[in-house]
C-alpha cells in the first residue's frame, strides 16, 4: 500500500480548524495566495489508438495539439489551475473531434465538424449579448437580468459615481469592477469566456454598447466635454487662421423651396448653354449668395473663388456636368424632403413662410450620393493616386466607397464618372488658366464670370502654350527602319501573329476546380458573428473578399485577415489584463490575501 503524501496546506487547515493552532502562522497568508505545487499524473497523454506510451492517458491531448498549430489564435489562450472545469477552445474542440473520430469519422473531417461545433457556440454568446443589448434599449431597469437586488444596488452605486465622471476617467480599477459585474453577473461569462471573448473586437464593441446602455449617466458627462472641446477645437481654428466666426456664414438664408425650384428647371433643361443670360445671372447669384461661405470668397484670389464657385455649382447641380442624370433624377417634393431630413439628423425650420435649412451642405450627399463622392474623391486625392485607380488599382476606391455607405455595384459607374472628370479636366481638377477655359458654358461668359474678370490682374493667369503643334509631333516615316519582315517563316509562309493557346482538358478541369473551390470559400455559409468580423475587418484589407478570383487570392486573403486578428486581438487582450490586474489587485488588498513584501521566516535558519 502507498504511504499517503503529506499536504503542509491540509495540515495546517485541520491544525487551526480543530484549535490546535490559536492563530495563523506568519507565512500561512503568503502559502494561501501562493499554494505549493503538486503533480497531477491523470494530465498525462496517451496516443490516439489507445496503447498506452510513457504513462500517457489523455487521448485527444495529440488533437490539442494539431488544432493550435493549424489555428495560430488559439494559442494565446491560457488555463489557470483554480478554473480547470473552464476548458479553452481549442480543449474543447479536441475533445469534440475526439468523438467524431469515435463515432467513425476521419480526422479531417471530425476537425471541420469540430470547428463547426465550437463556432456555433460562440455564436450563440454573440447573440446572447445582442439579446440581452436588445433587452436593455426595449425595457430598461425592467429587464429580467436587473430584478437581482444586489446587482440593482451595486449599478446604482456606480451611476452616482459615473454621473459626476465618465468611464474612461475612472481608475482601472474601477473601470475593471465595472467590467466583472456586466461580464460574471448579466452574461454570466465564467473567467475563460471573460478572457476569450474580450479580446475579440467585436464582442468588445457590443459590450461597449452593452455598458453605455447599462449607464447612460456617463454619456451626458462625454456630450459635455464633446461640446467644450468643439467649443475649444473652433475657436482654435479661427485663431490659427487668423479668421473671424462671422465669415463663416453665407450672404442670404437657404430655403428649400429655392433649391428645388432650380433643380426642377435644370432637370428640364441641363444644359445651360440654352439658358439667357438673365437666367444665368440670377442662377450664379443664388449660388454666390446661397451656398458659398464668406470665409472663402472674402480675401482669397481670383483663381481660388472660381474654382470654389464652380465646384459648388457642379455639387450641389450635377446634372450640368452629366445631363443624363436630369432622365433619370426625380425632384422631391418639399414634404419628401423634410422627411429625408428629418431621418438624418439634419434640422429645418419655418422662416418667412418658406423651410430654412442650416446645415444645407449636407443635401448633395443625400440627393446625389453617388455623384457627390466621386466630385469629392476627385478633389480630394492627388493626380498619381487617381491615375493608378482608373488603371486598375480598386482597392482605395472600394475602401473609401464603404467608408462613404456606397454599395460597390455602384463601382462601374463611379469609375465612368472619375474617367469623365479627368477626360474633361485635366485628371479631374479644374484648369482656370484661361477665363475661356474655366466657363463651362460655351461661348457666352456669365455673370459670375463678369463679377471675377473685373478684377484679374494682368499675369495673373499665364496662357499656356499649344501642345498640338505639328513642329512637336514627332513621326518617323522611314518606314526600312521600322519594317520587319517577321511574319514569315523560313518557308515563306506567313506566321498567324493572333495565335491563340488552346488549353488541354486537364488545364480546363483544374481552372474550373480552382473556380469552384474559390467560390466555394467566398459563398460558404456564416453565422452572425463571422459576418460582423467581415465587416469589421474589411477597411484594414485590401480589396473585399468577393473580390477573389484564384486560390493565390484566398491564401493571401487568409494570410492578411490572420494578421489583422492576431494584431487586434493582443490590443484588446492588454486592455482587458491591465483592467483585470487593477481589480485582482484591489480585491486581494481587501481580502487581506495580498503581501507588500515577502513574510520572514519565524526561526531562524540553521
Amino acid at each position: 500500500m502507498p504511504k499517503p503524501r503529506f499536504h503542509i496546506m491540509r495540515s495546517l487547515r485541520l491544525q487551526l480548524k480543530s484549535g490546535y493552532l490559536k492563530e495563523e502562522p506568519p507565512a500561512y497568508a503568503f502559502m494561501k495566495r501562493y499554494p505549493p505545487l503538486s503533480k497531477d499524473n491523470t494530465l498525462n497523454r496517451c496516443s490516439m489508438n489507445g496503447k498506452e506510451e510513457a504513462g500517457r492517458s489523455v487521448p485527444y491531448l495529440d488533437l490539442y495539439e494539431k488544432a493550435v498549430a493549424k489555428n495560430p489564435l488559439y494559442m494565446d489562450e491560457k488555463v489557470y489551475p483554480a478554473y480547470w472545469q473552464n476548458e479553452p477552445q481549442a480543449l474543447i474542440l479536441a475533445k469534440k473531434q475526439y468523438e467524431f473520430m469515435k463515432d467513425g469519422f476521419d480526422e479531417e473531417s471530425a476537425y471541420d465538424k469540430a470547428v463547426k461545433y465550437v463556432n456555433e457556440i460562440e455564436n450563440n454568446s454573440f447573440l446572447e449579448l445582442n439579446s440581452a443589448l436588445a433587452t436593455l434599449n426595449e425595457r430598461g431597469a425592467q429587464a429580467s437580468f436587473l430584478s437581482d437586488q444586489s446587482i440593482s444596488q451595486e449599478i446604482s452605486l456606480w451611476r452616482e459615481k459615473l454621473s459626476t465622471c465618465s468611464y474612461d476617467e475612472l481608475e482601472l480599477a474601477d473601470q475593471g469592477e465595472i467590467d466583472f459585474l456586466i461580464q460574471t453577473k448579466i452574461l454570466k461569462w465564467n473567467e475563460v469566456d471573460r478572457e476569450r471573448r474580450m479580446k475579440e473586437p467585436v464582442f468588445v464593441l457590443q459590450f461597449e454598447k452593452l455598458r453605455k446602455t447599462l449607464f447612460p449617466e456617463q454619456q451626458s458627462v462625454i456630450d459635455q466635454r464633446r461640446s467644450q472641446l468643439k467649443s475649444d477645437m473652433q475657436q482654435h481654428w479661427f485663431t490659427f487662421n487668423d479668421a473671424e466666426k462671422s465669415q463663416i456664414c453665407t450672404a442670404q438664408p437657404f430655403y428649400l423651396e429655392d433649391y428645388l425650384q432650380i433643380l426642377k428647371k435644370l432637370q428640364l433643361r441641363p444644359d445651360l448653354s440654352r439658358w439667357n443670360v438673365l437666367e444665368r445671372e440670377s442662377l450664379d447669384n443664388w449660388i454666390l449668395d446661397t451656398l458659398a461661405y464668406k470665409a472663402v470668397t472674402e480675401g482669397n484670389s481670383n483663381s481660388k473663388r472660381f474654382q470654389y464657385l464652380n465646384d459648388l455649382r457642379l455639387l450641389y447641380f450635377p446634372m450640368i456636368r452629366f445631363p443624363a442624370l436630369a432622365k433619370t433624377f426625380t425632384v422631391p417634393t418639399v414634404d419628401d424632403m423634410k422627411r429625408l431630413l428629418y431621418s438624418n439628423d439634419v434640422g429645418y425650420k419655418r422662416d418667412n413662410g418658406k423651410t430654412f435649412v442650416k446645415r444645407f451642405y449636407r443635401l448633395p450627399n443625400l440627393l446625389f450620393p453617388k455623384e457627390t463622392f466621386a466630385a469629392r474623391f476627385r478633389l480630394q486625392t492627388a493626380e498619381e493616386r487617381l491615375e493608378a485607380i482608373m488603371q486598375g488599382d480598386e482597392g482605395g476606391l472600394l475602401r473609401e466607397m464603404s467608408s462613404a455607405g456606397i454599395s460597390e455595384a455602384s463601382l462601374p459607374e463611379i469609375r465612368k464618372q472619375l474617367q469623365e472628370y479627368i477626360q474633361d479636366a485635366a485628371l479631374g481638377m479644374p484648369n482656370y488658366d484661361t477665363v475661356e477655359q474655366a466657363n463651362l458654358y460655351g461661348s457666352s461668359v456669365s455673370t459670375l464670370d463678369d463679377l471675377l474678370n473685373d478684377s484679374f490682374e494682368e499675369g495673373e493667369f499665364e496662357q499656356e502654350e499649344d501642345e498640338d503643334d505639328d513642329d512637336e509631333e514627332y513621326e518617323d516615316d522611314d518606314e526600312d527602319d521600322e519594317d520587319y519582315e517577321d511574319d514569315e517563316d523560313d518557308d515563306g509562309e506567313d506566321v498567324d501573329d493572333d495565335y491563340e493557346y488552346e488549353e488541354s482538358e486537364e488545364e480546363i478541369l483544374a481552372s474550373e476546380e480552382e473556380a469552384r473551390l474559390v467560390e466555394e470559400f467566398k459563398n460558404a455559409p456564416r453565422t452572425e458573428l463571422e459576418i460582423e468580423k467581415d465587416i469589421f475587418y474589411d477597411h484594414t484589407e485590401e480589396g473585399c473578399k468577393q473580390s477573389l478570383e484564384t486560390l493565390e487570392d484566398v491564401e493571401h486573403f487568409k494570410t492578411l485577415r490572420l494578421e489583422n486578428e492576431t494584431m487586434a486581438r493582443a490590443r484588446m487582450l492588454r486592455m482587458y489584463e491591465e483592467k483585470e490586474a487593477a481589480r485582482r489587485h484591489r480585491e486581494w488588498v481587501r481580502r487581506g490575501v495580498w503581501l507588500d513584501k515577502m513574510p520572514m521566516p519565524s526561526s531562524p535558519l540553521r
